[in-house]
């Protein structure tokens, strides 16, 4: 049978793809030779199990582990998983490994080299600190990881990971708990694409005004008592007007239900010559300014709107609405406008 006549005839999940590949060495260079792209691959660590997220439409892989998995491993090893997972729109196939020994990382590079993404984000999950973090090292060794989502880790743990990737350029940061602050002001002070503080923290306007943030998504709660106000908001975009923030692109902050009130426009735009955007003109905003796409092409579409210009002719515009998707909270956005001089 040729090479043609091998090669699937319609598109397979990823557990289809998976289980070819399998099924013999030549099957696997077949496979190998189909690659998939995908826009972007989430890890997720928690108490022991291993998520290998490729995204709506692509499909999982679950690795699970025994809590005896982590303990007394030889120098330089890795947990070796017992069930293996693939998951595919509610439908699960169980995989065994194609070679005795696959560790959590041979795992994970037998994927890589059948699906292929530009883009990998690491997610701690709670319970992650069974995996220690020399084995966490030992897994990224090499790794070229774009992101790192942190939902609740203690700060000890949290400031070695903060520390020993500092060129991760996506951070996504939740911790509810007690932590330190100086944590999320050190990444703000870094050259940092995409920062998402979510859903409270104590970020003052010149923390703001002063950051190297592309892309700065900021969620506060309703009970959030130290959330930036309408004045800050003013006094940043005047500052945005005299020429700081410069690789800013975008600062989206969820704030308080109530902050939205008739007098937000004239609060945060006074002093500031500025003009309406009417709702009717809808314009073309590239996502990729704001998050990591696979295509320039991919854009967000704005309508109405306030616009105003920086001393440099760079044309910003805010927008704001209550959002009902977000319970009692309100979506300000100011997003800075390529090629507009």
């Amino acid at each position: 049978m040729s090479e043609e006549e091998r090669l699937p005839t319609r598109p397979t999940s990823l557990p289809d793809r998976i289980k070819m590949a399998m099924q013999s060495p030549e099957d696997y260079y077949i496979v190998k030779y189909l690659q998939m792209t995908v826009e972007r691959v989430v890890i997720k660590l928690e108490k022991t199990k291993m998520t290998i997220d490729y995204g709506e439409g692509f499909g999982q892989f679950v690795l699970s582990f025994t809590k005896d998995s982590f303990k007394n491993l030889p120098e330089e090893s890795l947990p070796k998983p017992f069930s293996i997972l693939g998951i595919f729109h509610g439908l699960v196939s169980k995989f065994t490994e194609p070679e005795p020994g696959f560790d959590m990382r041979k795992w994970f590079d037998y994927l890589m080299d059948i699906i292929i993404s530009t883009h990998i984000a690491l997610d701690f999950g709670p319970g992650v600190e069974c995996f220690s973090f020399e084995i966490i090292k030992r897994f990224l060794h090499g790794m070229d990881v774009s992101e790192i989502i942190i939902p609740e880790l203690n700060n000890e743990y949290f400031r070695k990971i903060l520390y020993e990737y500092p060129a991760v350029k996506y951070w996504v940061l939740a911790h509810e708990g007690p932590r330190d602050d100086e944590i999320y002001k050190e990444i703000m002070r870094r050259d940092t694409f995409h920062l998402c503080l979510q859903p409270n923290c104590k970020i003052s306007l010149d923390d703001v005004s002063n950051c190297n943030i592309v892309n700065l998504e900021i969620w506060y709660t309703p009970d959030t008592s130290n959330q930036l106000s309408q004045k800050d908001l003013n006094f940043f975009l005047i500052n945005w007007i005299n020429g700081s923030n410069p690789n800013m692109k975008s600062l989206s902050i969820k704030m308080e239900f109530e902050e939205l009130d008739f007098e937000f426009t004239n609060n945060v735009l006074a002093g500031i010559n500025y003009t309406d955007a009417p709702n009717y003109r809808r314009r073309k905003f590239p996502r990729s300014f704001m998050r990591h796409t696979g295509t320039d092409k991919d854009f967000i579409e704005y309508k109405g709107g306030y616009d105003f210009f920086r001393k440099d002719g760079l044309r910003g515009t805010i927008f704001y609405a209550l959002d009902d998707s977000y319970g009692d909270l309100a979506s300000f956005r100011f997003i800075v406008w390529p090629n507009f001089r």
